[in-house]
């Protein structure tokens, strides 16, 4: 709630500063989830933020989540086959 109540109030004193708003925000806080959600793996987990940027904007751009579903389950897949071996 501060960080909303912050960046209206910079928005009001600065209309012309880019804020983090929007898809922007939306787009950054579905990356940051993803991490940490990714925190367990340790810390081959930092390679999840380039995915999660990827996978938030191909959402915000196109709004289909099934083709992000099974881009999951590949990359989970091709990360497991190792394992197996």
């Amino acid at each position: 709630m501060r960080l909303l109540k912050l960046t209206l109030l910079l928005r009001k004193e600065n209309p012309d500063a880019v804020i983090l708003s929007g898809a922007a925000f939306a787009i950054t806080i579905s990356t940051l989830i993803r991490f940490v959600c990714h925190l367990d793996q340790g810390p081959i987990a930092i390679n999840m933020l380039p995915l999660g940027v990827i996978f938030a904007f191909v959402f915000w751009r196109w709004r289909l989540l099934w083709p992000l579903v099974v881009a999951h389950g590949v990359i989970d897949l091709l990360g497991l086959m190792p394992q197996a071996q």
